[in-house]
């Protein structure tokens, strides 16, 4: 009785959250292709999010000397603090759609499941009527798009060759790769060029850096054990992007295995096109680690016993600044191993998005989590050892070991991305088609 309960509660949720990404894509489209008309149209969509973000803030702003006075007694009264500072009648109000959709999922007995199920479903007629709306209007702009869209192609048609024009209509120069050197430049430019273009992944590094500073400045203005709470969310979330970071970042053989034709026409080995691949993702995602690394870095110097109560120092900083690239190599390598060996477990290209691909996502993330793994042993254990060996150089045998460890790892990666290369050369285009 609890499963079937359970699975409508959750039914109900990840059908909301479908249709609210779904909407919010329109939206954004919409935005993009109408230039003033779509910003006119989601105008609403911004004051009801920004009056959410408000009301959450006036929540807890309310509350900021009980958060103090909780922060001398711990992290867990800090937590409560937040959660009682939220059950405010202006945040509660806010956050009663949000309420809605989760109350069914953890309702322990029938009459709960009961009493809050019918808001859940007002919550997605909601949803759906607002989708219909949206689909409706973006079909009657798109014939205005259409004109907009030709009078820009137009303007690049016209440019010069490799310039662009900004909005004020000055000439905008675009980095150009020189004529000479090695070919599998082109193809980590490429990649990087698609990522910095995009603006996605330059959005993501503002907002993880600009949002870690703006926690640190909080929480050096704080009394207590605040320090440390930022030291450990700060490697903690550095932590989570090494391992869900090369999920997100995919401009390697993920995005271009389908123009898998293009590719083979080019005149590189195998072995050279898959090397390049994971090198301009690795080098991306590790510039991304490195710049939120700088934050934490900025407070230890300032507060030296800071960072000897976190346990950390410069030699054991600078052991993680040296690991970060060659462990995000192993990373991006299990993924692009992934995707060539078995296209049919992974997303390939920029479709399929969403929570309805949750599923293969944990079951692909799951195995290459334990194929890196099984990867790490020799290389942990290589700096494992060398830094039992080398008790006598203190707190630099960590920089020591992760030297040894990197290259110990880079001599496992190299003959697995030939052996990949040799793959990409006897892969068919039509088994990546078909997914097979």
């Amino acid at each position: 009785e609890d499963r079937w309960r359970r699975g409508i509660a959750l039914w109900l949720l990840f059908s909301t959250l479908s249709l609210h990404r779904l909407g919010a894509s329109i939206v954004r489209a919409n935005v993009l292709d109408n230039a003033g008309a779509g910003r006119r149209r989601s105008v609403i969509p911004v004051v009801v999010f920004g009056g959410l973000i408000a009301a959450v803030a006036f929540g807890i702003l309310t509350r900021v000397d009980w958060l103090r006075t909780a922060n001398i007694q711990g992290m867990r009264a800090v937590v409560n603090t937040i959660v009682e500072s939220l059950r405010q009648p202006v945040p509660a109000y806010a956050l009663w759609p949000v309420r809605a959709l989760l109350d069914p999922v953890f309702a322990l007995d029938y009459s709960t499941w009961a009493h809050a199920v019918p808001f859940s479903l007002v919550i997605l007629l909601l949803h759906y009527l607002w989708v219909v709306r949206l689909d409706h209007a973006f079909e009657e702009a798109a014939l205005e798009a259409t004109q907009h869209r030709a009078e820009r192609l137009q303007r690049f048609r016209s440019s010069q060759l490799g310039k662009t024009r900004s909005r004020k209509g000055k000439l905008a120069r675009i980095p150009r790769l020189s004529l000479s050197g090695r070919p599998e430049i082109a193809i980590v430019w490429k990649n990087v060029a698609a990522a910095i273009r995009g603006g996605a992944w330059r959005t993501q590094l503002l907002s993880f850096t600009i949002g870690l500073a703006v926690f640190a400045v909080i929480t050096r203005s704080a009394s207590g054990n605040a320090g440390d709470v930022f030291v450990g969310v700060a490697f903690g979330w550095v932590a989570m992007l090494l391992f869900v970071g090369p999920l997100w970042m995919r401009f390697d053989l993920r995005l271009d295995l389908t123009r898998l034709a293009v590719l083979k026409s080019l005149p590189l080995s195998g072995r050279s096109i898959v090397a390049a691949e994971i090198a301009g993702v690795t080098i991306l995602h590790t510039l991304t680690v490195w710049s939120l690394m700088t934050v934490p870095l900025v407070v230890l110097f300032q507060d030296p016993e800071l960072a000897v109560n976190a346990g950390t120092n410069i030699p054991r900083f600078l052991a993680v600044v040296l690991a970060v690239p060659v462990f995000n190599a192993l990373m991006f390598t299990v993924q692009n191993a992934t995707a060539l060996l078995f296209p049919a477990w992974v997303r390939l290209g920029t479709e399929a998005r969403g929570f309805e691909t949750m599923g293969q996502n944990l079951l692909t993330t799951g195995s290459t989590t334990l194929v890196a793994a099984v990867a790490l042993v020799f290389p942990v254990g290589t700096g494992l050892l060398t830094i039992w060996l080398g008790d006598p150089l203190g707190d630099w045998s960590f920089v020591l070991a992760t030297l040894l460890g990197a290259m110990v790892l880079t001599a496992e990666l190299w003959p697995i991305i030939s052996w990949l290369g040799k793959v990409f050369d006897r892969t068919d285009e039509n088994e990546v088609a078909l997914g097979t």
